[in-house]
């Protein structure tokens, strides 16, 4: 028989994934577009930067025939109001549910995530922050990961700057315990 915690952890589990379906059903594109709009955006915004408006994200639905102005409506309503909260509030997995590898938005997998960050603090330890990415985008550029989907991923996490990156980013909300094998510290959980 199921402890009472259990009991608890499982009403949680379905309720998150009611709210997912309803989540899911109310956006008018699907879960594939809606992560390829906010990649798009992503790599758009890192390399371009913004004009507080849904520019981007507007040319993004019409190139791709997607219902624009129900797409914008269905952002608003969730209080993302332009291409900069596409970026750092649009992750798909807060709309959809989580997937089975990832918690939210990450391109890196979790061993080459903690690599990065254990490589950027070293580097801020060494010569500082610049307050940019600039240490961040040598080492996803040096070891072949999408520079922009990255840094997106990294900003909407809370990675403004390399600094950022270094004291912000944890594993922990990215990655589902029982799909890892250990924390950033490298101990087993």
């Amino acid at each position: 028989m199921a402890s009472k915690k259990e009991l608890r952890q499982l009403a949680i589990e379905r309720e998150q994934q009611r709210r997912n379906q309803q989540r899911a059903e109310a956006c008018p594109i699907s879960h594939v577009d809606f992560e390829a709009m906010v990649d798009h955006v992503s790599d758009y915004l890192v390399d371009h930067g913004h004009s507080h408006d849904f520019a981007v994200t507007a040319a993004f639905l019409k190139d791709h025939r997607l219902p624009v102005e129900s797409t914008l409506s269905f952002l608003t309503e969730r209080r993302i109001k332009d291409d900069w909260d596409v970026l750092v509030s649009g992750d798909a997995h807060g709309f959809f549910g989580s997937s089975s590898d990832r918690l939210v938005r990450m391109p890196l997998e979790e061993s080459e995530l903690n690599d990065l960050l254990d490589w950027v603090d070293a580097e801020i330890q060494r010569s500082g922050c610049d307050h940019t990415h600039r240490l961040t985008r040598t080492w996803l550029t040096e070891h072949g990961h999408p520079t922009t989907r990255s840094l997106g991923a990294l900003m909407a996490l809370g990675g403004f700057c390399d600094c950022e990156v270094a004291m912000n980013i944890e594993t922990d909300g990215i990655y589902p315990r029982n799909n890892s094998e250990s924390g950033r510290d490298g101990n087993p959980n």
